[in-house]
């Protein structure tokens, strides 16, 4: 008998986590065989309605009655789809913002700082907008306040004269 801790968890899709629910939600068809009622048209009914079964499981109550108008696991994958990616892209563009606008509050810890700044890059990863390191770093420097002008000064005139 498999402990709790071997079953996979995918948290059910809400109006903010599409990106994530459907990586984990498209790993949990795989690992039950069910995936193929997703990618093809001529599957076994047994195994289109035990995926769609799947998808209706790991929604929030709020996406039930949309999914029951459904009747193949592709059409409700589709569906979500279609809804998400147009808000997929809203948030990608609101978190893009929020990292190009970065601002260190008063009296917030360095550490805080750049933790609030790996988080936005993380969130973008998994919205499936990879930021780069270095592009975190410019938007980290360029919200530190004034009182670390010395730092951000000495950083600059290490990269334009590098020795």
């Amino acid at each position: 008998m498999a402990h709790e801790v071997d079953k996979p968890i995918v948290e059910r899709l809400d109006v903010d986590n599409y990106a994530t629910w459907k990586t984990r939600m498209k790993y949990l068809l795989v690992s039950k065989g069910l995936w193929a009622a997703i990618e093809i048209d001529d599957v076994s009914r047994e195994i289109d309605q035990k995926a769609l079964a799947q998808i209706g499981l790991h929604v929030k109550e709020h996406h039930l009655s949309t999914l029951e108008r459904y009747d193949t696991a592709k059409g409700a994958w589709t569906h979500l789809q279609q809804v998400y990616q147009a808000k997929s892209n809203a948030r990608k563009l609101q978190l893009r913002q929020e990292l190009t606008l970065l601002k260190m509050m008063p009296n917030e810890p360095l550490t805080k700082f750049f933790s609030r700044a790996q988080d936005l890059q993380t969130q973008l990863r998994a919205a499936g907008h990879p930021v780069a390191d270095q592009d975190v770093a410019w938007a980290v420097l360029a919200g530190l306040p004034a009182a670390y002008s010395t730092v951000i000064d000495t950083f600059w005139g290490s990269i334009m004269c590098p020795r």
